[in-house]
This record gives structure tokens, C-alpha cells and sequence, in this order.
């Protein structure tokens, strides 16, 4: 049996980091406008802003090191856009924290510089745009009978005859796995191992397995072909549930 997925969508946990720094650093930076107190009040609102940031920062730097426990082998079975899908969510314990971090920066730049209020309103309302849209747990990829969908930032498809061979590198510490298409160097769709939800040696493995293999194709989004294909893939390479580890 795979073991058990990422869910679709992020746990309030998750949630309290996206949108909870967020709440303090306006509740701090209004706080500084409407306490008619003292120039000294307000520098410890902003520096309680500040701290709010810091906080999603942590979050950020700590939540790949919980438990040392890489992604699992399994795909989360779905529906997209009313096709079944095999789905790649992100791994929300870090990227929670880190549009967290993201949406509160623009809130301090202007509670420090009101002239610049335009700019950071700008900023603001972009971020909050993908953080509804991580909340709402979009894929970082996915698999249909149709090809590979990336969701970020607009949703497309490239067809499986499309596909190229996917590439599973290092970047410094980290691995990165790179989806192409076929006769394009550039990468199609990057997908960094501390931010995907699925174990990239098995998500490689899943996309050059269905690239080369159109009957199965149609079986993508089913229980049964997730059970089945982690069971043929497993045979394949027995290490595919550890950590990533490209040569």
C-alpha cells in the first residue's frame, strides 16, 4: 500500500502560519496610528510588527527540519477542473511560514513609510492572492490523463507526448526536480524538494513511467492505478520511499 499522502489542503496549523503573522503586524501597525501616545508607543508597535515577521521567518527556517522525515511516495488522488488527477500539493509546513513571512513585510513598509503606502497596498494584495490560492490548495503539479498541469501561476498542461525526461539535480543542499518538454532545455516546471509534497525520485519515476506508457494513462486519479503504479514503481527503484538523493 503507498503510505499516506500530503492532504490537498493545508490544517488549520498550517493556516495560523500563512495568515496569523499577518493579523499582528496590522493589529501592530494600527495600533501605532490610533494610540495617540507618545513617538516612543509607537516604535514598540512596529517593533511588535517586526517580530510578527521574524516569527513567520522561523517557521520557515525550522519547517523543513521537523523530523528529518522526507515527502511521501504517494500522490494525493483529486479532481482538476472536473478530470481526475494525481496531485502534488505543496509542502505546506514551509510554505505556510513563508508566504506568512511574505504578506507581513509589505504591512511594515508601510507602517515605517507611509509614503510608500501605494507600493506596499500593491505588494500586499498580490500576496494575498497566492496566499488564498495556497489555501485553497492548489497542486504544485499534477498528473491527468491529459499530461503534467502546473498550477503556479496560471494553470497549464503539457501534453504526455510532450514530455520530455525529467531531471532530478542539486541546487546547493537541496534537490530540484526540472519537468521539460520536449526539445527545450529550459525547464518547463521546477519543482524544489522543500517545497513539493510527493517524493521527487517518485514523482520522476510516476512522470517518465506514464510519458513512456500511454495505456495507463487512463487509469490516472483512480485508487487502484495509484496503488498499482506505486507498487510497480517501488519494484523499480526499493529506495524510492527514502530521502532524495540525486548522483
Amino acid at each position: 500500500m503507498p503510505p499516506t499522502p500530503v492532504p490537498l489542503r493545508p490544517t488549520r496549523g498550517e493556516l495560523a502560519w500563512l495568515f496569523g503573522p499577518l493579523v499582528g503586524a496590522l493589529l501592530s501597525v494600527a495600533g501605532a496610528y490610533v494610540v495617540d501616545g507618545s513617538g516612543e508607543v509607537r516604535q514598540y508597535a512596529f517593533l511588535a510588527g517586526w517580530a510578527f515577521f521574524a516569527l513567520a521567518f522561523l517557521g520557515t527556517v525550522r519547517a523543513p527540519r521537523r523530523g528529518g522525515a522526507p515527502a511521501p511516495a504517494a500522490f494525493t488522488v483529486t479532481r482538476l477542473a472536473g478530470r481526475p488527477a494525481f496531485a502534488a500539493p505543496p509542502a505546506y509546513r514551509v510554505m505556510c511560514p513563508r508566504f506568512g513571512g511574505l504578506l507581513v513585510f509589505p504591512v511594515m513598509v508601510w507602517g515605517a513609510s507611509p509614503a510608500l503606502a501605494p507600493l506596499a497596498a500593491v505588494a500586499l494584495v498580490g500576496g494575498l492572492l497566492a496566499a488564498v490560492r495556497l489555501a485553497r490548495g492548489v497542486p504544485a503539479v499534477a498528473l491527468t490523463p491529459e499530461g503534467v498541469v502546473r498550477g503556479y501561476p496560471v494553470r497549464r498542461t503539457l501534453g504526455w507526448e510532450q514530455v520530455g525526461p525529467p531531471e532530478l539535480r542539486k541546487a546547493g543542499v537541496r534537490a530540484v526536480l526540472d519537468v521539460r518538454a520536449t526539445g527545450r532545455r529550459s525547464a518547463w516546471a521546477r519543482l524544489p524538494e522543500v517545497t513539493t509534497g510527493v517524493n521527487l525520485v517518485y514523482l520522476m519515476d510516476a512522470v517518465r513511467h506514464y510519458a513512456d506508457q500511454p495505456e495507463p494513462r487512463y487509469a490516472i486519479g483512480t485508487d487502484g492505478e495509484q496503488e498499482r503504479v506505486y507498487a510497480e514503481l517501488l519494484a523499480r527503484r526499493p529506495d524510492a520511499d527514502g530521502h532524495v538523493s540525486p548522483q
